[in-house]
C-alpha cells in the first residue's frame, strides 16, 4: 500500500507464519445472509436488455451487497472507529464515548454485533483495547494519571482496514449526512438538493462501495434520514432546511469524516497529480501512482489528509475513477481533459469542504 515491493514468501517467512498460528488470534464469526433467487434475477435482468456480461457484474454487485448485509460489526472494527477519527490518544472514557453512539445506532438499525458483544460496556471496550496493544496495532501509556491508548508507529493503515470491516453499516448514514448539509447550505433548496447531493456521492464512490440499486438506495436513504429525525421513513414528507439542520447538530452521531473522509483526500491526491501533468494525454499509470505517494506522503505530514488516505490501493481506485470519466484518454481533446480534471479537484474540494464541516459540527455536539 506505500508502494513499496512485496516481501518474497520464502520457507523462513513460512515457519514464522506456522509459529504464529499457536498463539490465539481472535474469533471467527460465520453468518448466512438472504439467499440470491438467481434464475428470477437474470430473468429480470435480461429483461431490462442487459448483455450477459451485464447481467454477471450486476449479480455480483447484488451478492457482494447481501454479503455487506450479513456482516456483523466487531467490537475491534467500533475502536477502530474511534481511534481514528480522533487520531490522537485516548482515555477509556473517551473511546467508550465514541464508541456507544455507534452502539445506539446499530440497535436503532437492528444491525448485529460480533458475539453479540455490548458496545457499551465499559470491559468490552476495555478488553478491546489491550487486545489490540497486544497484536501491535495501538500503544499504550500509563505513566501519566490516566492511561492513553493510540494508533502505533506505521498502524494506520491496519487500523483502517479493521475500521473499513464496519463501514458498509456507516456509509450511507454519511451519504445522507452530506445530503442534509446540502440541504442546509443552498437557498432555496428542497429534498431535492439532498437527493441530487447523494447520488452525486454514490457516483463518486462507486469503485470503492457496493451500493444498492437506485430504488433500494433512496429507500436506505430516507430510512438514514428517519432515523436521524426521529420519523417514520415516508419519502413523500417534506424535508426543509430548518429540520435539515435541526437532524445535524442535535446528533450524537455525525461519520461522514470517518468514514468517507479517507477515500476523498486520496482522490484528491490523485485529481491534483492529474492537474499537475498538465495537458498530457499520455499518462503512465505507475508513474502517476508513485507520484501520489509522494505528494500523499506529504499533505499527510501537512495534516491537509489523513495518514491512512496514503494508500496505493486506494489511489489505484481513484485512477479507475480517472479512466472511467475519461481524464486519462489518450485520444481525447488535450483542454477538455486538461479542464475535466481540474472539475474534479473543485468536486473533491467542496466535498472535503462539506466532509470538514460536519466534523466541525460532531466537535461542538461534544463541547457542549
Amino acid at each position: 500500500s506505500r508502494g513499496l515491493p512485496k516481501r518474497p514468501e520464502n520457507a523462513r517467512w513460512l515457519f514464522s507464519y506456522a509459529r504464529g498460528l499457536r498463539h490465539r488470534l481472535g474469533r471467527i464469526y460465520i453468518n448466512f445472509g438472504a439467499p440470491v433467487p438467481l434464475h428470477e434475477r437474470m430473468v429480470a435482468l435480461r429483461a431490462e436488455g442487459l448483455t450477459d456480461r451485464q447481467v454477471v457484474e450486476r449479480v455480483a454487485l447484488d451478492i457482494c451487497h447481501r454479503l455487506n448485509q450479513a456482516t456483523p460489526v466487531s467490537a475491534t472494527a467500533a475502536v477502530s472507529v474511534a481511534m481514528l477519527g480522533a487520531d490522537r490518544a485516548l482515555t477509556l472514557d473517551e473511546v467508550c464515548a465514541t464508541v456507544a453512539p455507534l452502539a445506539r445506532y446499530l440497535a436503532a438499525r437492528g444491525w448485529p454485533v460480533a458475539g453479540g458483544a455490548d458496545l457499551t460496556d465499559r470491559a468490552t471496550v476495555s478488553q478491546t483495547l489491550h487486545d489490540l496493544v497486544g497484536s501491535g496495532v495501538l500503544t499504550s501509556y500509563s505513566e501519566g494519571p490516566q492511561t492513553v491508548w493510540g494508533i502505533g508507529d506505521d498502524q494506520h493503515l491496519i487500523v483502517a482496514v479493521y475500521r473499513n470491516s464496519a463501514i458498509h453499516v456507516l456509509f450511507m448514514r454519511a451519504i445522507a449526512e452530506l445530503a442534509l448539509l446540502a440541504i442546509v447550505q443552498t437557498p432555496g433548496a428542497t429534498k431535492r438538493t439532498g437527493w441530487e447531493r447523494a447520488l452525486a456521492v454514490r457516483e463518486l464512490l462507486k469503485f470503492d462501495f457496493f451500493f444498492a440499486g437506485r430504488d433500494e438506495f433512496a429507500e436506505e436513504l430516507w430510512r438514514e434520514f428517519a432515523i436521524m429525525n426521529g420519523r417514520s421513513p415516508d419519502r413523500s414528507a417534506p424535508l426543509d432546511t430548518e429540520e435539515a439542520a435541526r437532524s445535524l447538530n442535535e446528533s450524537d452521531l455525525l461519520v461522514a469524516h470517518l468514514v468517507l473522509r479517507p477515500f476523498v483526500d486520496a482522490y484528491r491526491v490523485v485529481a491534483e497529480e492529474l492537474v499537475n501533468l498538465g495537458p498530457r494525454r499520455d499518462v503512465d499509470e505507475q508513474q502517476l501512482l508513485t507520484r501520489c505517494l509522494r505528494l500523499g506522503r506529504q499533505w499527510s505530514l501537512q495534516h491537509r489528509i489523513t495518514e491512512e488516505s496514503v494508500s496505493g490501493e486506494m489511489f489505484s481506485t481513484a485512477v479507475k475513477l480517472a479512466r472511467h470519466r475519461g481524464l486519462l484518454d489518450p485520444e481525447g481533446d488535450a483542454d477538455d481533459i486538461a479542464d475535466r480534471r481540474s472539475a474534479l479537484v473543485a468536486e473533491l474540494d467542496d466535498l472535503q469542504g462539506s466532509i470538514g464541516e460536519l466534523a466541525r459540527i460532531r466537535r461542538d455536539f461534544v463541547r457542549v
